[in-house]
C-alpha cells in the first residue's frame, strides 16, 4: 500500500498495476480507500474462467483475443473489485481484476493492454539498469565445467571411516586370542565351571569381532562407491562480480 502511494505522488497516477495473480480483498479495499486504482490478475486458484462469471463479450482485439466482463455467478458484494476476462485464441483464458478507479479511468479492452505495459516499462528499465554495470551479464545459465571439489571430501570422510573399522577389526581379533587361549588352557586341565564361563566370554568376543567385520564390509563397499575422479558444472560469476566491483567504484 505504502509503495503504491509513493508510485501515485511521484507520477500523478492514481492507478497501480502488480504484474503478478493476486487474490486479496483486503488489498482491493485499502487502495479503493485511497483513492487509488489497481489492477492485477485474479489467482488462478480464485477462478474456474468464464464458468466463475455471468460474463458478456464486449470486445475483440486485433491478435483475436476476447474480451468479457461480467460479475461473479455467487455475488460478493463487499469486495470492491470488477472482472475482465481475455480468452487469447489459443492460450490460458487470463483473468483480471480492478478496483472501480480503474473502471472509471479504463475501458474493458484496454484491460489487458495496460496489464501487459507494466512488465515493458518497468521490467526493461530495470534491465537498462542492470546493463550499465553488467550486472547480469551472465544470469546464472554460463558454467564451468572443472573438477568436483566435493567428492575428494566424500572421499576423505569414508577413507577415514574405513581406517577406523580397520582398526576396530584388528583390535577385536587381537582380543579374542586371550579367551581363546583360556578355553584351550580349560579344557586341558578338564575344568568344567571355568570352561563354561570361558565359552560364554568367548561368544561376546566372537560376535564383537563379527560386527566389526560387517561394519569394515559396508565402509569397504561405501568407499568403493565413490568412482573416479568426477567433473562437475559450476556458475561462472567472475565477470559478474568483476564489473559489480566497477560499478560500485
Amino acid at each position: 500500500m505504502a509503495y503504491g502511494q509513493k508510485g501515485a505522488e511521484a507520477t500523478g497516477s492514481a492507478l497501480c498495476v502488480i504484474d503478478r495473480a493476486v487474490h486479496a480483498v483486503a488489498l482491493a479495499r485499502a487502495f479503493n480507500d485511497q483513492g487509488l486504482g489497481l489492477l492485477c490478475r485474479l489467482d488462478d486458484h480464485e477462478q474456474d474462467g468464464l464458468e466463475s462469471f455471468e460474463a458478456t463479450v464486449v470486445a475483440t482485439l486485433e491478435e483475436g483475443t476476447r474480451v468479457s466482463r461480467g460479475p461473479w455467478k455467487e455475488p460478493r458484494p463487499d469486495a470492491p473489485r470488477h472482472v475482465v476476462i481475455a480468452q487469447p485464441p489459443e492460450d490460458q483464458t487470463l483473468v483480471y481484476w480492478g478496483t472501480p478507479k480503474v473502471e472509471d479511468a479504463l475501458e474493458t479492452k484496454q484491460w489487458p493492454r495496460v496489464y501487459r505495459k507494466r512488465h515493458e516499462m518497468q521490467e526493461h528499465r530495470c534491465k537498462r539498469m542492470n546493463d550499465h554495470g553488467a550486472l547480469k551479464t551472465n544470469d546464472g545459465r554460463k558454467k564451468i565445467v572443472g573438477p568436483d571439489r566435493h567428492q575428494p571430501r566424500t572421499r576423505e570422510q569414508r577413507d577415514q571411516s574405513l581406517e577406523a573399522a580397520h582398526q576396530r577389526v584388528d583390535k577385536k581379533a587381537e582380543a579374542l586370542k586371550a579367551p581363546q587361549g583360556k578355553m584351550a588352557e580349560a579344557e586341558a586341565t578338564g575344568h568344567g565351571n571355568r570352561l563354561e564361563q570361558r565359552q560364554r566370554a568367548l561368544v561376546v568376543v566372537e560376535k564383537d569381532l563379527k560386527d566389526a567385520q560387517n561394519t569394515h564390509a559396508k565402509r569397504t563397499e561405501h568407499a568403493s562407491a565413490i568412482g573416479p575422479p568426477q567433473e562437475r558444472a559450476d556458475r561462472d560469476v567472475r565477470k559478474q562480480t568483476m564489473r559489480t566491483f566497477r560499478t560500485l567504484r
